[in-house]
């Protein structure tokens, strides 16, 4: 092996050792704590308001654009589960919520004639931005916003 294919293999190495500590340091853990805040599903229909407190509890809050009246709020406990290690993703699950969504992530007008029910939602950062999503094959997922 000559000089040159030596130096280029060095460099190469020193290359995939600064990507691949970039990538790991990139990574952020979620936890609990960076969950707790205020996320919004907005659905053509209505929009949907989760507010995710410290100690454990939601509150769930709708707002139809047909002016339907609706209760005020929901709440009920919240948890997070999971490692999010790649095998084991993390979810937020919301404990007695309101089925907002039908199954394929579509708003239900008619949620609240739903029994309460667990809701768990796969958590996911993009660019340091944390969102829920509601369903994979859909658009509709909850973006944190405060």
């Amino acid at each position: 092996m000559g000089n040159r294919t030596k130096v280029l293999n060095r460099i190469a190495m020193i290359y995939l050792a600064i990507l691949a500590g970039g990538i790991l340091l990139g990574c952020s853990k979620i936890s609990h704590d960076t969950l707790v805040g205020t996320y919004i599903c907005h659905f053509p229909e209505a929009t949907e308001e989760l507010q995710l407190n410290v100690d454990g509890t939601y509150e769930q809050r709708v707002s139809r654009d047909d002016g339907k009246t609706i209760p005020e709020k929901h709440s009920g406990k919240w948890h997070l589960i999971g490692s999010g290690s790649f095998l084991d993703d993390l979810h937020v699950e919301l404990e007695d919520s309101w089925i907002v969504h039908d199954p394929w992530g579509d708003f239900d007008p008619n949620y609240e004639k739903n029994p309460l029910g667990l809701q768990s939602y796969p958590v996911d950062e993009w660019f340091g931005k944390i969102y829920f999503m509601l369903h994979p094959d859909t658009a509709w997922h909850f973006d944190k916003v405060k």
